[in-house]
Parts: structure tokens; sequence; C-alpha cells
């Protein structure tokens, strides 16, 4: 009887371990502080397509609820990792300088001061951190690569609260995990694509000519009915940032991470991203004033159409008044042979226009498990309104046949605001003496000026003849 209580002890004992370093490798994935294991949602708001959640300390998670109406395979998927009630691996940092001294803060430290507290379709948490007061809003957003409000339009506001001037600045960094969820942490290492860099598989970062967006697939062969997620970097209410790092997270099979990085973070081109990876946005610090304030604005939520060997990435509605938009169109290499000497070209109906450059450009060679790109900036004539469809054509020296994939966009119809007419300025006289009235000078009838006139005549001549007689008499005395 000892021996088989001791048997069953040691037994439930291994099991105990076990299953701790399971959850701890699978569920957590960072093993080090006892709020990795996640917090559960304070506030939420979600739609037909989304939901964002923050915990009580205004950190958050997102992921889909219906996703795209077209796919049956995206319901209930994750977009950030902890989603949907684990909350802890994204976070934002603020950095604070004063008087030449520069100070990290992650929120993920701090206590808000307000929040987090939900108005209307938006999630707001304020912190207050070396005089600068931290407002971020979480909002649920129109997406004009799908037509669908599917996209979280997540937003930093930074106003200097103290009496002398402060520079400031934000780093936002997702933990991005495409795909079903659960403990194991599958699509936490998902394949992105960059226009212009391609699909990474390593570290990357991007300054001054930051791609309009990045994207993120469940898939590993990029299947076009797989979860996608997207950043929108650039366009209308995106304010670009100064950085974009596609980095490490920091898992604890990882020699480092973005993570253990509250701001500076070194990329290292051959560390690889399929295992646990993150994007990180940069607004560097600026100089505010007192009680001066500045806001930065991403998004993050679903992708447009897209994947498999050939797709175009690219708005599908246009807003006003900027109506230039990038289209950039895709080719993967899903097979087993290389693709050589490929090029792509596209073709636009009268409506839109090249911007600049020229129709046709080169991909080069895509090795397989490769995918290139090419990107051009587009706009529509002044006269143009409604749907118009385009066209993208890639042609191989080898490896494929012609690929060729279509996309649309509606562009509409945007008038010049009328300005107000102004309201006439009333002029208001002082209040003074009143003046005397000066009566206007009688004109003479007619009648009256004919008598003046003979009576004048009269006198003149009665004066000639005194001077006559006056003139005799004087000649007399002589």
């Amino acid at each position: 009887m000892r021996r088989h209580f001791v048997s069953v002890f040691l037994l439930t004992l291994a099991l105990t371990i076990s299953g701790s370093l399971v959850a701890n490798a699978q569920g957590t994935k960072g093993g080090e502080d006892p709020q990795q294991a996640g917090e559960p949602p304070a506030v939420t708001i979600d739609n037909d397509y989304i939901r964002v959640s923050a915990d009580d300390d205004g950190q958050f998670v997102i992921g889909t609820t219906g996703g795209d109406p077209g796919l049956p395979t995206d319901d209930n998927k994750r977009l950030l990792y902890g989603y949907p009630d684990e909350i802890w691996s994204s976070f934002a940092t603020v950095r604070v300088i004063v008087d030449g001294q520069t100070r990290d803060i992650r929120l993920l430290d701090q206590v808000p001061v307000e929040g987090p507290i939900r108005q209307g379709n938006a999630i707001i948490t304020t912190w207050l951190v070396d005089g600068i007061r931290v407002t971020q809003r979480l909002e649920l957003a129109f997406n004009v690569y799908t037509n669908r409000e599917d996209t979280i339009r997540i937003q930093y506001t930074l106003t200097n609260t103290a009496g002398t001037s402060h520079a400031a600045g934000v780093r936002s960094m997702l933990d991005i995990a495409i795909g079903r969820v659960g403990p194991v942490v599958e699509g936490d290492g998902a394949p992105y694509f960059v226009p212009g860099a391609g699909n990474l598989t390593h570290e990357a970062e991007f300054t001054g000519n930051i791609p309009a967006i990045w994207k993120a697939f469940e898939s590993l062969t990029f299947d076009p009915a797989s979860t996608k997620g997207q950043g929108i970097l650039v366009g209308p209410g995106a304010t670009p940032p100064d950085r974009l790092v596609l980095a490490r997270w920091g898992r604890f099979e990882q020699e480092d991470g973005i993570r253990f990085h509250p701001w500076d973070y070194t990329v290292n081109p051959a560390a690889g991203l399929t295992l646990d990876s993150a994007v990180a946005m940069y607004w560097n610090p600026r100089d505010l004033a007192p009680g001066a304030s500045r806001t930065v604005t991403t998004f993050y939520g679903l992708a447009g159409p897209g994947g498999g060997q050939a797709w175009i990435d690219a708005p599908v509605t246009l807003q006003c008044p900027d109506l230039t938009f990038s289209a950039t169109h895709w080719v993967a290499n899903t097979g087993d042979e290389p693709f050589t000497g490929g090029s792509s070209t596209i073709t636009l109906p009268g409506e839109l226009e090249i911007v600049d450059g020229p129709a046709t450009q080169s991909l080069g060679a895509i090795e397989p498990g490769a995918a290139r790109s090419a990107t051009w900036i587009l706009r529509p004539l002044s006269d143009a309104q409604g749907d118009f469809s385009y066209s993208v054509a890639s042609e191989f020296e080898t490896g494929s046949e012609p690929l060729t994939a279509e996309s649309s966009v509606h562009v509409p119809v945007c008038t010049t605001p009328t300005p107000p007419t102004p309201t006439p300025t009333r002029v208001v006289t002082p209040a003074g003496p009143t003046p005397t009235p000066v009566p206007p000078a009688e004109v003479p009838e007619a009648n009256t000026l004919i008598l003046l006139a003979s009576g004048l005549g009269a006198l003149a001549g009665y004066a000639q003849l005194r001077r006559r007689a006056r003139g005799s008499e004087d000649g007399a005395a002589k």
C-alpha cells in the first residue's frame, strides 16, 4: 500500500511539472514573470468583423469575430498574441527628454490616471509620465483596403503638462500572432510582406521611405483562404512613423528580442522571424512647449483579398481630398523551381493614371518560397468618379507561365466646400450730443431772378450817370 502511494505521488508530481513546463512553453511563451500569464479584458469593443480588448492597465489585444465575410476560415482568430483574454505582450513606450536627460517609460509598467473607459466605439486610457499626459485611443475604424470597418485605429496623444519645454515620442510594439486561438503558439512567426522589400523572414527596418502597409499571413504558403493581418502606415488618417522595425519578440528560445529593449533596438539581419515576431513603429521625440500636444496614429486589423501566386494590395475605395494611392502587385513562388527574368506591367483604364514611373517594372528572380513586388503610385483624372478596374500581368523567362491579378477602386465625388458668405459688419456710432440741423439754402424762383436782374441793371446805369456828372464838376473847378 505504501509503495503504491509513493508511486501515485511521484506520477502526480511528474504530471504537474510536465504540465507546468508545457503551459510555460506554449502558453505564456516568456517564462519569466507571473504577469506574463496575461490579464483578462476590462473593456471590449467589437463589431461583426473585429474586436479589441484592453485590460486594467490599458494594454490590449486584437482579433477577429466574423472576420472577412467571404472567408469562413478566419472567424474568431487572433491578430495579436494573447487574444482573446490574456493581455500583456504588446505594449507602448514613451521617450521623454528634459534638460538633456532621456527616460524611456513602458506604459506596461505604469498605472493609468484614467481609464480604460469606453466612449462610443473607442477605448480610452490616460497615463501621466514625467510631465507628459499620454492618451491612448483604440477605435473601430473604416478600412480602405476592404471597404469595411475591420481595422483598429491605434492613436497616441502626448501633451506637455509641465511648465517647461519637453521632448516626447512614442513607440508602439505589437506582438503579431496570426491564426487560431489556443495555447500553442502557431502563427506567432508568420512571414511579413512589405512593398518594395518582398516577403521577409529575418529582422529588418525601414526609415525615410516608409511603406504604405505591412502584411502578415497565417499560412506559410500564403493561402488566400487563411487569416491575414495588415498594418496601415501611410494613407487617410495615418501618421507615417519615423522608423518601422520587424524584429524577434523575445521568446525564451530566442537569444534576444525587442521586448527586452524599451526603445533602442539594433536590428540583426541574420535573426529569423519565423519563431516569434513583432512589429514596432517609432515616432521620434519632438519638442513640446508647455501645454502643446502631438498626436500619432496607425492602423492594424484585417487585410484585403490576397494570397496564392499573384495578387494586388491596394485600396478598394478612396477618400477625399487626396485621391492618390499606391497599388502593389505581388508574385509568390510557391513551386520548387526559381522564377527568372520577371517583370510586371500594369494596365489602367482611361480614368486612372500613373503619377510617376514606367508601366513595366522588373521583378528579377524569385526563389522557391519567396515573393517579389512592384508598386505604382496612381490617381484618378480630375473628372473621374465611379468604380474602375485595372490589372497587372507578370511574365518570366523561366519557371512560370504568365500570371495576372486584377483589382478595382471606387473614386468618390470630391466637392470643394463653398466658402461661407461673409456677414456684413454693423457699424455702431457712439452716443453723443445731437447736432443742430442746418436748413438747406433756399433757391429763388425764376420771376424773382428776373426782377433781381432788372434792378441790378438800373443800379448800374445810375452809377454810370453819377460818375459822368462828377467828372464835369471836377473839370469846371480846374
